[in-house]
């Protein structure tokens, strides 16, 4: 028909002028919208970036010593049982100050994070409700935004653990599904420069497992 004929020229028009692959899948794309990495981490609504980026500035102004004034805060705000709003202002504060440690001497970087995984920080993730994981993907791929693989290597490990934690405890398919949307933003923000990341994630027997599940959000994520 008329409709038909009008996608077909238009779809043989992009393909002439060397449209980027992507655009023209696309084009072509089915109706139903299936899970699209690139979005992991993007639609937290409850995350605030301008808010993350103030905590981000003030943490890189003071430097360490403002650790002991933010961390404390953070890891209470985000820790499990807290409101949904307290939740996002523990992550944006989280993000701010992993961000800005980037700038301090490395071993007041690595402080942080012995802290940080000390005072909770991954039972924290594991325990996030549902209604705030949106904001927990924001918050790691913020974190995790434009930095040396190296420097996340203590993140790519807890969020393993998270995933294999889920699955050898036999846990629900929802824990499952979440433990994978929390290794999600950081493969799409590192991408190329992720392949151990990326590897360790698809080689653990849970991720094979998973492609079989029969819960249907556990095999799309």
């Amino acid at each position: 028909d008329e409709g038909s004929a009008q996608t077909a020229g238009a779809l043989a028009a992009r393909t002439a002028a060397a449209e980027p692959h992507n655009v023209i899948c696309a084009t072509v794309e089915a109706g139903r919208s299936w899970p699209r990495t690139d979005a992991h981490g993007q639609g937290g609504a409850d995350f605030s970036l301008g808010a993350a980026r103030l905590f981000e500035r003030l943490a890189a102004h003071y430097g360490p010593p403002i650790r002991p004034l933010l961390l404390p805060t953070a890891l209470s705000l985000s820790a499990a049982g807290s409101r949904r709003d307290s939740l996002a202002v523990g992550f944006e504060l989280l993000g701010g100050v992993l961000r800005a440690a980037g700038s301090w001497p490395r071993d007041d970087e690595r402080r942080l994070h012995e802290e940080l995984l000390g005072g909770g920080f991954g039972a924290a993730l594991r325990a996030c409700p549902v209604e705030s994981v949106g904001t927990a993907q924001s918050f790691l791929r913020f974190a995790s935004a434009s930095r040396d693989p190296r420097r996340l290597s203590w993140l790519a490990a807890t969020l393993l653990a998270g995933l294999q934690s889920a699955a050898a405890a036999n846990e629900t398919s929802l824990s499952h599904a979440t433990a994978l949307r929390f290794v999600a933003p950081l493969l799409a923000e590192l991408r190329w420069r992720g392949p151990q990341l990326a590897e360790a994630t698809l080689s653990r027997g849970s991720t094979a497992a998973a492609v079989t599940a029969g819960a249907r959000q556990v095999r799309e994520e």
